[in-house]
């Protein structure tokens, strides 16, 4: 405080500090920088999908956060194992989280995986940014059969039943 004729200032009142803490909380999202992941043979480069979960806001502390994995591919069989939680390191900012696809022998249709954050109090999600998909494609040659249940066609004369054969794919 400056002195003024119209007040006393005590001395030992002069000068006071204040502190200000931040209240806003760390808020995680999660993104898809690798949207498409694919099975691959033994000796060829990998071909992992990923997920990367950013915070915002106050990385000066370690931070554990929490998701759940749902899809059809199956956690520890279409793909590596995944815990559930993430830790950040202090002063990290971004934690990536690799989908790491296991080869198999079936053929089969294109899976995914989806990641959701967990609610919790260490930190607030963004809704639009809480849940993200990625899709494992299949590397087998899918095998196409032919049955025959009727092979026995034959040429029917004009007025009698027709005799069809029939295939199915």
């Amino acid at each position: 405080l400056k002195e003024d004729a119209s007040y006393v200032l005590d001395a030992s009142y002069k000068s006071r500090t204040l502190t200000i803490q931040d209240n806003e909380a760390t808020k995680v999202t999660i993104i898809t920088p690798d949207a498409v992941a694919a099975e691959t043979a033994s000796g060829q480069a990998t071909n992992p999908g990923s997920f990367a979960i950013p915070r915002i806001v106050d990385p000066t502390k370690s931070l554990m956060v929490k998701y759940t994995v749902a899809g059809p591919a199956t956690n520890g069989v279409d793909y590596s194992q995944l815990t559930g939680t993430i830790n950040f390191a202090v002063g990290v900012k971004s934690v990536n989280l690799p989908i790491n696809v296991l080869d198999d022998l079936g053929a089969e249709y294109a899976e995914t995986v989806t990641v959701t954050l967990t609610e919790d109090a260490a930190y607030v999600l963004d809704a639009s940014y809480k849940s993200r998909t990625v899709t494992i494609q299949d590397n087998e040659i899918p095998k196409v059969l032919m049955t025959i249940p009727d092979a026995a066609a034959a040429e029917t004369a004009n007025g009698q039943a027709t005799n069809p054969g029939s295939f199915a794919i």
